[in-house]
């Protein structure tokens, strides 16, 4: 994660506790070269900070930020086995516009491509 974090083009948000303890993050990589596109990289979640909304105050705080670094929309790919991840960007307002067969490593699994108009936020 670390290198998906530095890398020139990305936006890295950190969720901490008062004392100082990661319970979340998420990595968008903003395409500066006039495409208009942030792309979700990773966004992660400790176990028992889960379904308590920090999640979505991360990513539309990351929309929200993506958007003044100059992108017109957000892109992400989810495992089409993971429907919790599915629901919770559908409900985020993102779409599902294409699938992308083998897209996950080794074991060369499908990903679902969603996409968001953020220029309206």
């Amino acid at each position: 994660m670390r290198a998906f974090a530095e890398e020139r083009d990305a936006l890295a948000l950190v969720a901490e506790t008062a004392a100082d303890v990661l319970v979340g993050f998420v990595i968008v990589h903003v395409d500066r070269g006039g495409a208009g596109r942030g792309y979700l990289v990773t966004l992660d979640v400790a176990e028992e900070w889960r379904r308590k909304g920090l999640a979505g105050r991360l990513v539309r705080e990351a929309e929200a930020r993506t958007l003044a670094a100059g992108a017109r929309w957000m892109e992400l790919h989810v495992f089409t086995g993971n429907e919790a991840a599915i629901r919770f960007y559908e409900r985020l307002g993102y779409e599902r516009v294409a699938m992308r067969r083998r897209f996950y490593g080794a074991d060369g699994l499908d990903a679902l491509v969603y996409r968001k108009e953020i220029a309206s936020l």
